[in-house]
């Protein structure tokens, strides 16, 4: 948000963060000048249904090829194979993905990416739990891999909110994280780095993902091209993954 904010500000605009159905009305209403876009919720066919009436777009989580609308999107596919890589390293046991929400474009890029990462090597048993993104449904995938447990596994969890509930439940039982189970998360949440042992996971800067956001949508509306950009991804190494 801060970065969309003062970028915004830059160039003279004021930002306005909303949610709900009832708010897809300030385009067509012409309450604002733009708009960029962070709900699985908002229909891509109203998302072109504006685009093609004239409105700047910028959306950030979906592809789509307008005039009028750029995306800037994560390097999600990048981000999961830096997590596979890492969890693969001096590894042979299970592996287990923590999926996200059905509805989020960032959860399937991140799983496709993962499962066909773990593919490649022909010999990796894997399995895959259900998950929302929730710390509750880590809670309940770590119930799962606790059940189940025979012998050191490692894990991917798509997002660091499901790694932190993990933590939460494997720190009732004498499963030893970074030991007996291996964990890296996805988006380096703020937490991360103050849990213990510390977390894993893959970042990127969401300050510049809102401040690409915001510049995109600058240069819409000052009538500039529709152009994409990529916010890559990095590894933030942790003994939540041991790799002795």
């Amino acid at each position: 948000m801060e970065g969309l904010t003062q970028t915004l500000y830059k160039h003279g605009y004021e930002l306005i963060a909303c949610s709900g159905t009832k708010t897809h009305r300030f385009l067509p209403e012409k309450m604002i000048d733009g708009a960029i876009i962070l709900d699985a919720n908002f229909p891509s066919s109203e998302i072109i249904n504006y685009a093609n009436r004239g409105h700047k777009l910028v959306v950030l989580d979906r592809e789509l090829t307008h005039e009028n609308v750029s995306q800037v999107l994560l390097d999600n596919k990048g981000g999961a194979t830096l997590a596979i890589d890492y969890l693969s390293t001096n590894f042979k046991g299970d592996f287990y993905v923590i999926t996200g929400p059905d509805d989020s474009y960032d959860a399937k890029v991140r799983l496709e990416t993962a499962k066909q990462e773990l593919a490649r090597s022909g010999d990796k048993k894997v399995h895959i739990i259900e998950g929302d993104f929730s710390e509750e449904s880590g809670e309940r995938a770590a119930s799962i891999i606790a059940k189940n447990w025979k012998a050191p596994v490692s894990v991917f969890a798509l997002n660091d909110n499901m790694a932190i509930g993990m933590y939460r439940y494997f720190a009732g039982t004498d499963l030893e994280i970074g030991k007996d189970v291996r964990i890296i998360g996805f988006d380096n949440t703020d937490i991360s780095e103050y849990l213990v042992p510390r977390l894993a996971t893959i970042e990127y800067s969401k300050y510049k993902w809102g401040a690409v956001a915001a510049d995109k949508l600058v240069e819409l509306l000052e009538g500039g091209k529709a152009e994409n950009e990529i916010i890559y991804t990095t590894r933030i190494s942790g003994p939540s993954v041991s790799n002795n």
